[in-house]
This record gives C-alpha cells, structure tokens and sequence, in this order.
C-alpha cells in the first residue's frame, strides 16, 4: 500500500513544484526588471562519464544589483550559447522586484505545462493503482 501513496505524494510534489515555477515565469514577464550584470570572470565546468557518453554541465555564479542598490547572487546552470551571451558586454538578467532570486536569462527556457501534466498523471496512477489494492478480493489459503 505504500508504493501507490509515494507515487500520488510524489506526483502531487513535482506538479506543485512544476506550477510553482510556471507562476514565476508569468510573474517575470509580467513585472520582470532587466539588470546589467556584473562581468563574470569565471565558470565552472563538470564532466560526468558514464560508459561511452560524457556529459557536460556549465554553471556560473551571476552577480548583479537590484534598483534598490541591493547586491544579489544567482547560481545558473547555462548551455555553452548561454555561457558565451553572459560574457559579452552589457549582459543582462530579469528579476523579480518583490523577489530577487527569481531571475531569468537570456535564452533559459521558461517551465512548461508538460512537467506538471507529468506530475499529476503520477497522482492519478496512484489513486488508481490505490484503489485497485483497495478493492482486491481478499484471497485466503485454507
């Protein structure tokens, strides 16, 4: 019985995670502010081997400043297109003002609906499957 309420525990998690996310995105395009950020200096690059595929993971720390004056962080992992944009001159991020943390770069995909549909599928197949274990004929051995 235990298996059916992780997997609706841990769908519900990931679609409100997944919401959660979708509410900022609309949030930043809404009242998002564009700040210049602080010029990088360095990135960090991880490699991870697996059989035959390496895969690689650029991340970097962003710094910038609100219009309040307030010097905030923003820990990114980027795609190599993203990587060489924040390198350039006049680099920006959008920000959340009631916020800061909320930031968006130019080029980071926005969340989308697929990953909470995802989610909440995960739920109902363990409403179902909970239901199923619920209403199993008990079967009894003489």
């Amino acid at each position: 019985m235990l298996k059916p309420l992780l997997c609706i525990l841990i769908g519900l998690g990931y679609a409100s995670l997944s919401a959660r996310l979708i509410w900022q995105d609309h949030a930043l395009a809404e009242s998002g502010v564009v700040a210049l950020i602080e010029p990088l200096t360095e990135y960090e690059k991880t490699e991870r081997k697996r059989r035959n595929q390496t895969r690689t993971t650029l991340t970097v720390d962003i710094y910038f400043r609100t219009q309040t004056g307030e010097r905030v962080s923003s820990h990114k992992q980027v795609s190599s297109e993203q990587l060489r944009a924040l390198f350039q001159p006049n680099a920006t991020i959008t920000y959340l003002p009631s916020n800061p943390k909320v930031t968006r770069i130019v080029g980071e995909p926005p969340s989308s609906w697929g990953h909470a549909g995802a989610g909440m599928l995960a739920a109902v197949v363990g409403i179902w499957w909970l239901r199923r274990r619920i209403n199993a004929p008990v079967v009894r051995n003489r």
